[in-house]
């Protein structure tokens, strides 16, 4: 008669033929409570296998580090990246680019501009000075009369000079309906 034997994973009675050994922890169980490691192949059993957070891949635990934002979330070395401002170690879906200066950073350090969506750091937000709105600074243009850095959209283009100005800052002009700066227009003598 076959031999039978104690899981000392499972607590299950099994043939001894069918008895395999962890690498990793030495403990003995059945063939079907191991599973191979995704990155190396080895076989071991699942107490000693963890979870990419990232990738989702299930790999030997001492293959996974966590990140330095959540302790909770775990990843392999190559997915993680730096914080080129806090210099913490992030998995890559923790991340994304500054996009006025190009900086791969924390998201949580990232803000949303209300006018064009753009995601950048809060040091690199410029404030519009008809709104008080602070945002992007692609948002923003100069009015060529006040000198204020203001909202694209609250600006219109001089038909004569191609100049940008606060939309309330131009006039029309009553000969041709065209917008211009208040400089260019000026009464005709006839």
């Amino acid at each position: 008669s076959d031999e039978l034997v104690v899981s000392e994973i499972s607590g299950r009675k099994l043939r001894f033929d069918q008895l395999q050994r962890c690498g990793v922890s030495g403990r003995c169980g059945h063939v079907s409570e191991f599973f191979s490691c995704e990155v190396t192949g080895e076989v071991v059993c699942e107490q000693e296998l963890g979870t990419s957070s990232l990738s989702g891949l299930r790999v030997l635990k001492r293959l996974l580090r966590s990140s330095d934002r959540d302790s909770s979330r775990l990843g392999l070395t190559h997915e993680f990246v730096t914080c080129e401002v806090s210099r913490l170690k992030l998995l890559a879906d923790e991340a994304a680019q500054c996009s006025v200066s190009g900086l791969l950073v924390d998201v949580s350090l990232l803000r949303t501009c209300p006018e064009t969506a753009a995601r950048l750091l809060d040091e690199r937000m410029e404030l519009c000075e008809a709104t008080n709105v602070r945002c992007s600074p692609a948002a923003l243009t100069s009015c060529c009369v006040t000198n204020k850095r203001v909202l694209k959209r609250l600006c219109s283009v001089s038909a004569v000079s191609g100049q940008t100005a606060i939309s309330g800052e131009l006039r029309q002009c009553e000969i041709t309906a065209a917008w211009v700066l208040p400089g260019e227009l000026f009464r005709s003598q006839f």
